[in-house]
């Protein structure tokens, strides 16, 4: 037996008394199309509950008494109302509730400072990032789509993030708080409202995959040059400085979308990214010709695969439209972008 689809409300299939047990560990009833609220669920004993991926309504108070609770994925639900209910879990260390419809403030989990992965992307949580300031342990943090707000001051103490994702929020200030954050391999900030520089990644040595587009960062990409590890880099929109040179050494590149800011200068120091899949360098004042040569280099490094370059100014384009004639290469028109 690899699955089960129950297809019915929770009442109808295992009746409409509470759930009570004092021994059981583990529930996982993941995809099995279980419709409407969660029972009430006595259960001291549980550390793990899996209910991804069901259409459970309502709130989250029955889990009130669920306060063993380590694991907790109630993930792609309808789930409502606000996280008071975990309160007194403080043994949660891993907490899914992305894709539901939950409102109100992350302080409910003030007390939960055993947490190492927390994923809420895509409902509808307000507030700023306070609560989280004792967590110090987590090592994935994921609050894309919602409508929070302030500064990243209460993630200073996060050190252990390997994985950062406040993509599409209302977040402002500088990045200054997570310079210590020097474990990250994945840092997303699409689609906020950050200033400053890029100073306070300097040390973010390990960094494979950066998103700082739609933002309001300046300066240049100095920080980024010992950051080698790099194979996607997006800072698209932003009003950033300066030449490509500190990306010379970061020959992982896969993705490189620098459109939209102030760079100047040309591409040679992109020469040696021989794995680059998409460069876009659209709408900067990149306007020196390359040299003809070097040019053929970068336009064969892609070996196999299917390489998209968006140019610059115009005499950038024309120069790279000029050594295009292989059709594993194209030269396209920026990607649409989402409104801001």
């Amino acid at each position: 037996l690899e699955g089960i689809q129950l297809n019915a409300s929770w009442a109808a299939t295992f009746g409409e008394a509470a759930v009570c047990s004092e021994v059981l560990r583990e529930l996982q009833l993941d995809g099995c199309r279980l419709r409407g609220p969660l029972p009430e669920l006595r259960l001291p004993a549980l550390q793990a509950l899996y209910l991804t991926l069901n259409h459970l309504k309502g709130g989250l108070q029955p889990l009130m008494g669920c306060t063993a609770l380590r694991e907790l994925d109630l993930s792609d639900n309808q789930l409502t109302g606000g996280l008071e209910a975990l309160s007194c879990c403080t043994a949660l260390r891993q907490l899914y509730l992305t894709l539901n419809q939950l409102t109100g403030s992350l302080e409910p989990l003030k007390a939960c400072t055993a947490l190492q992965a927390l994923d809420m992307s895509h409902n509808r949580l307000t507030g700023g990032l306070e609560p989280l300031s004792g967590c110090k342990e987590l090592m994935g943090l994921d609050l894309y789509d919602n409508q929070l707000e302030g500064g990243l001051e209460p993630l200073r103490g996060c050190t252990a993030l390997q994985r950062l994702d406040l993509s599409s929020n209302q977040m402002t200030g500088g990045l200054e708080p997570i310079r210590g954050c020097t474990a990250l391999r994945e840092l997303y900030f699409f689609l906020n409202q950050l200033t400053g520089d890029l100073a306070p990644l300097r040390d973010c040595t390990a960094l494979q995959r950066l998103d700082l587009s739609h933002n309001q960062l300046s300066g240049g990409l100095g920080p980024l040059r010992e950051c080698t590890a790099l194979q996607e880099l997006y800072c698209f929109y932003n009003q950033l400085t300066g030449g490509l040179e500190p990306l010379q050494d970061c020959k992982g590149l896969q993705s490189l979308d620098l459109s939209n800011n102030n760079l100047t200068g040309g591409v040679e120091p992109l020469l040696g990214c021989k794995s680059l899949q998409t460069l876009n360098l659209l709408d900067n004042l990149l306007t020196r010709h390359p040299d003809q040569g070097r040019m053929r280099g970068l336009i064969a490094a892609a070996t196999t695969k299917t390489t998209t370059i968006v140019a610059a100014a115009t005499s950038l384009a024309g120069t790279l439209r000029a050594h295009l004639r292989d059709p594993r290469f194209t030269l396209g028109r920026a990607r649409p972008r989402e409104s801001v």
